[in-house]
C-alpha cells in the first residue's frame, strides 16, 4: 500500500475529528445575527430557531468541513428532520457594507421607496446594472403594492443585498414554478428547501432521465415567462450552478439573486418581442432589449444555448444535457436535435416560442413511450 493510502485512510479522518472538536461549531441562532431587526431579513423563523427544530448538519465530512469554512454565507441544516439551505444572501463585506452605508434618514416609507425605485429601476451606466433590475417605473409600482408595508424596512435590507427571497415568495414553488420552497427568515439568515442535487451530478443519468430534466428545464423557461399574474421574470445567470434536481427529476432553480423583472402585458405582436441575439464566442444578453419589448425570449434562449445545445458551454458537460442520445432517439427524432441548435442561433428565422413548444412535444412524446418501458 501506498504512503498516500495510509494518509487519506487513517490520517486524514484523524485530522477532521481533531478539528471537529476543536474548532467552535456555528450554531443556527449564531449566523441569525437579530440584533440587526428592523433592517434584516424578517423574523418568522425565529421561534422555530429558537425551538431547535432548525439546525446544522455536522454529521457527514462533507457538511462539517462546508459549514464550518463556508465562504459563500450558504449553509446545511436540517428542518424538522427535512434538509434546507440557510443562506446569509452575500458576503461578508457585503453586508458590512450595506450596515456601514445605512443612514439614520432612511426611516420612513416614503424614501425607503425612493431609495428602492431609483436603486432597482436606475438607467444603465457603462452597461453596468444591478444583479435584481426592474425594467421601469410601472413595474416597479406594481411590484411596490404587492410588498407588505409593515415590513418594509426588511424589504429594503433585502433588496439592496439579494433580492432572492422576494422573488422565490413572488414566483413561489406553491405556484408550480420551479424554485425551492421558502420557508421564511430569522434575523440575516433565510431558510429554504434543500431541493435536490447539482445538475451536473446527472452527467452519468441515462438518456431518457436526462431528456425528463430537459424537458423540466425548457418548461420552466415558459413557466418564469408567461405564467406569472403579474410579471415576467427573466433569469440573467442560467448555470448549472444555480440548478438542482431531485430525485423525481424535478428541477429547481437555487440562485434568483440575478433576475430582471418586467410587467406582464398582452395583446403581443410580433414587433413587441424581443428576440435574443446569439454570440458564437460567448453568451450575453442585453437588458435594455430585453425591457424594451413587451416578451423576451431569453429566458428559452438562455435554457437552449447554456444547457440543451451540443456546443453549451462550460461549465456544462460536453456534448450539452443531451449528449450522446440512443440510436433510434438520432434516427426518428432528428428534429429535435435541429430544433435545440435552431433554438440557439439567431440567423435561423424561425420563433424560438415555436421552437420551444415543438422541442417539449418531442420530448413529451419520447418520454411517455420510456415510461411505459420503465426506462425512467
Amino acid at each position: 500500500m501506498t504512503k498516500s493510502y495510509y494518509f487519506y485512510t487513517f490520517f486524514v479522518p484523524l485530522i477532521l475529528s481533531v478539528s471537529f472538536l476543536v474548532i467552535k461549531q456555528k450554531t443556527v441562532a449564531e449566523l441569525c445575527e437579530i440584533k440587526t431587526c428592523p433592517y434584516c431579513y424578517g423574523k418568522n423563523m425565529c421561534n422555530e430557531i429558537a425551538k431547535n427544530k432548525i439546525t446544522l448538519q455536522y454529521g457527514r465530512v462533507s457538511d462539517f468541513i462546508f459549514n464550518i469554512f463556508s465562504v459563500k454565507n450558504v449553509y446545511f441544516a436540517t428542518y424538522n428532520n427535512k434538509p434546507v439551505i440557510l443562506k446569509k444572501l452575500a458576503h461578508n463585506s457585503e453586508i458590512q457594507k450595506f450596515d456601514k452605508d445605512l443612514s439614520d434618514k432612511i426611516i420612513n416609507l416614503k424614501l425607503l421607496r425612493g431609495t428602492l425605485n431609483f436603486k432597482l429601476t436606475e438607467t444603465f451606466e457603462n452597461s453596468h446594472f444591478p444583479p435584481f433590475y426592474i425594467c421601469d417605473n410601472e413595474t416597479f409600482d406594481i411590484f411596490w403594492e404587492l410588498l407588505n408595508p409593515s415590513s418594509i424596512k426588511s424589504t429594503y435590507t433585502v433588496l439592496s443585498l439579494n433580492a432572492e427571497p422576494i422573488l422565490l415568495q413572488l414566483f413561489s414553488k406553491e405556484q408550480k414554478f420551479a424554485v425551492p420552497k421558502f420557508f421564511g427568515a430569522c434575523g440575516r439568515v433565510t431558510i429554504q428547501e434543500n431541493a435536490g442535487k447539482p445538475l451536473l451530478n446527472i452527467e452519468k443519468f441515462n438518456w431518457y432521465q436526462r431528456a425528463k430534466v430537459a424537458y423540466n428545464l425548457l418548461n420552466a423557461a415558459q413557466n418564469f415567462t408567461n405564467d406569472h399574474r403579474d410579471f415576467r421574470l427573466y433569469l440573467t445567470d442560467i448555470s448549472p450552478d444555480n440548478i438542482v434536481v431531485d430525485h423525481n427529476l424535478e428541477v429547481s432553480f437555487i440562485d434568483l439573486e440575478h433576475a430582471i423583472l418586467k410587467k406582464k402585458t398582452e395583446n403581443i405582436s410580433a414587433g413587441d418581442v424581443h428576440y435574443s441575439r446569439h454570440d458564437e464566442e460567448e453568451y450575453s444578453f442585453d437588458p435594455k432589449g430585453i425591457c424594451g419589448g413587451k416578451l423576451s425570449d431569453h429566458n428559452i434562449y438562455g435554457v437552449c444555448r447554456l444547457l440543451l445545445s451540443k456546443d453549451a458551454p462550460w461549465p456544462m458537460m460536453d456534448g450539452g444535457l443531451l449528449y450522446n442520445p440512443p440510436n433510434n432517439i438520432s434516427n426518428r427524432h432528428p428534429k429535435l436535435f435541429k430544433n435545440i441548435e435552431n433554438c440557439v442561433d439567431s440567423d435561423i428565422q424561425t420563433d424560438r416560442f415555436e421552437l420551444s413548444n415543438k422541442i417539449l412535444k418531442d420530448l413529451h412524446f419520447i418520454l411517455r413511450k420510456a415510461k411505459i418501458k420503465n426506462l425512467i
